[in-house]
């Protein structure tokens, strides 16, 4: 028997599968065998198993489990509900033991397309013919929750409400504070557009397209520019009502434990001391090393392996032995780069060691480098590691020791590859195309005029993107 390919969301049910629910169903020729099957077919296309089984049986009480995994669907993928709304609602009006469900079902769906009014009519249907379930009560107060933050414009008695539903439910997920984001952010001001959308680099979608990598690229500058990040700590500093501390940092609850989560989701402190670390990360690479220092001591950050900050591995993914030293905190770090800058600042093999260490510090701080323990909470972790090019063309330039001088040529290639990695391929720089491999332009030759070092020779060893570029000069 075969099966219409277009009663399927072609999303779901592969061919094969399709072909199988027709064979499987050939020999159900009971109500009960054709509605058992069809609920198996609901946990690949649960659309359709809800059609086929009110078809069977409109009051079949395995509608109920097809229509919960439809909504979990659209919920997760983050589709249109309205029309999931309608048929919950329709199957809530006939009488039977599953009324009360249904309600709360389409007052779901309602709440996620942002529909206040039908989701309240809804919950209050529900609650009114399953009253003494504690389950249901606390499934409502997170429904309402939701269609509250869906509203673009929440007036003073909507924010007031939804602190009052997040104090009467703990909350176990992101929804309601990824809807105060995302809905909210095209109509607020700049500033606050940024501080609603943009959570962790690793959170946000990620893709090989260029409208993906540019926009990675957006986030970077953004958070790694202290204006920036300051107007950001000047609006946590405003905030004073409970749904405005909601707005900024309910997104915190990912990060806190469950027994703590709904006690600390209004904890602005914690994101203000994230932000102080985004704070330190911009000032270090724009080389003002005072006050990132300075800041640095505000925040409550562990000291991490002192080893990795100040490493000079030629290969950032190999086992470095230089990666491994005493803890250092992130505030003696930025004190340090302010005592070396005087001296990198001279002339001389002193200033380009100096210079030299300043820079790989900088690049070691990036998501390049080794020392991502020392911020552990950044915003973005970007890999554009350019800041410490100017500190490397200094010390180049100061260096007389061709050694010294061949070792901060490749430390600075390092840098230009690693931006070639960022702007061509952004967090996917793993996928590397062997007709595009990366490069860099400037420093790669300047390594090559230091061919007579024995550092040059170690490279060679050891780093094949070098190695591969070279071999491709002409003779």
């Amino acid at each position: 028997m075969a099966v219409d390919p277009s009663r399927f969301d072609t999303l779901s049910l592969t061919n094969v599968e399709q072909e199988w629910v027709g064979v499987a169903l050939e020999p159900a020729k009971t109500p009960a065998d054709r509605i058992a099957l069809w609920s198996l077919v609901g946990w690949k296309d649960a659309e359709v198993a809800m059609q086929e089984i009110e078809a069977i049986d409109p009051a079949s009480s395995r509608l109920a489990p097809a229509a919960i995994g439809e909504l979990a669907a659209l919920e997760g993928n983050g589709l249109k509900t309205n029309a999931l709304a309608q048929h919950a609602a329709r199957l809530a009006q006939r009488p039977g033991p599953q009324s009360w469900f249904f309600w709360l079902i389409s007052g779901h769906a309602s709440a996620l397309d942002g529909d206040l009014v039908a989701t309240r009519s809804a919950l209050q249907k529900g609650l009114a013919l399953h009253p003494a379930d504690p389950l249901a009560t606390s499934q409502a107060h997170r429904t309402l929750a939701i269609a509250i933050s869906m509203q673009l414009h929440p007036s003073a008695a909507q924010q007031e409400e939804l602190v009052h539903e997040l104090a009467a439910n703990p909350i176990d997920d992101l929804l309601i504070a990824n809807n105060l984001r995302h809905r909210l952010a095209p109509h607020s001001a700049p500033i606050d557009s940024e501080l609603l959308v943009s959570t962790t680099a690793w959170g946000r979608s990620r893709g090989t397209s260029e409208a993906v990598t540019a926009d990675t690229a957006r986030q970077h500058q953004r958070w790694t520019n202290p204006r920036f990040v300051r107007a950001l700590l000047a609006r946590v500093a405003k905030a004073r009502t409970a749904f405005q501390q909601f707005e900024i940092s309910g997104w915190m609850a990912e990060r806190l434990g469950r027994d703590n989560q709904q006690k600390k989701i209004l904890a602005v402190t914690a994101v203000r001391a994230e932000l102080l670390e985004d704070l330190v990360f911009a000032q270090l690479l724009h080389g003002d090393f005072k006050e990132a220092s300075l800041n640095a001591e505000k925040i409550d950050v562990k000291p991490a392996a002192g080893g990795a900050i100040f490493a000079q591995c030629k290969l950032d993914n190999a086992d470095c032995p230089e990666a491994r030293g005493p803890e250092v905190r992130i505030d003696r770090v930025a004190a340090h780069l302010e005592e070396l800058r005087p001296i990198a600042l001279g002339t001389g093999d002193d200033a380009a060691k100096a210079g030299f260490e300043i820079g790989t510090t900088l690049y070691n701080l990036t998501r390049n480098g080794r020392a991502m323990e020392l911020l552990p909470r950044l915003h973005s972790w970007t890999g554009d590691a350019r800041a410490a090019l100017p500190w490397y063309e200094r010390a180049f330039a100061a260096a007389t020791d061709r050694e010294l001088k061949a070792k901060i040529a490749f430390f600075a290639s390092k840098v230009e590859v690693a931006h070639f990695l960022e702007e061509d391929y952004g967090f996917h720089w793993m996928n590397l195309s062997a007709d595009k491999p990366p490069v860099a332009a400037v420093w790669y030759p300047r390594e090559k005029a230091l061919a007579d070092t024995h550092y040059q020779a170690e490279v060679l060893a050891e780093c094949g993107t070098y190695r591969g570029w070279l071999q491709r000069q002409p003779k």
